[in-house]
């Protein structure tokens, strides 16, 4: 893992941990801003470029986090749920945040459900398509 990516993990973990958004352009500035030191005739190209990279990891980042991910001393759901996490990606407008559960609206979050119920269908076809395969296989064995 580059310093980078620990490094968007770590302000994640942090903005997480005090109950705010997090916000991939505000992640990206605040990796830029702790490396100051960029001098000369091209420094504004090279933040500029510096800054789109960052911004790709903590999109990244954001995109697959898990809060367990981010510190596995942390819990996944939230308590007296199985299932339900502390905060899920969510897009608004052209930005990508992880928004804590109790700061999602409910269209972003009947949304999120649609998608686990979307996905429990291609699971379920794709385990019938196994079970069809090994039976297939099997019938050819005898």
């Amino acid at each position: 893992m580059s310093d980078i990516t620990k490094q968007v993990r770590k302000e994640i973990h942090d903005t997480l941990d005090k109950g705010l958004i997090v916000d991939q352009d505000e992640i990206a500035a605040a990796i830029i801003s702790a490396r100051p030191d960029i001098r000369g005739n091209d420094a504004e190209f090279y933040r500029l470029f510096a800054f789109e990279h960052a911004r790709d990891v903590a999109r990244s980042c954001i995109k697959k986090a898990k809060v367990a991910d981010l510190d596995p001393d942390l819990q996944l759901t939230l308590p007296g749920f199985d299932h339900l996490q502390k905060a899920y990606f969510v897009r608004r407008g052209r930005r990508n945040l992880l928004v804590p559960v109790d700061q999602c609206t409910d269209i972003e979050l009947l949304a999120r459900a649609s998608e686990y119920e979307e996905m429990a269908k291609g699971c379920r076809a794709h385990a019938r398509e196994i079970r069809e395969y090994v039976a297939a296989r099997a019938g050819q064995a005898a």
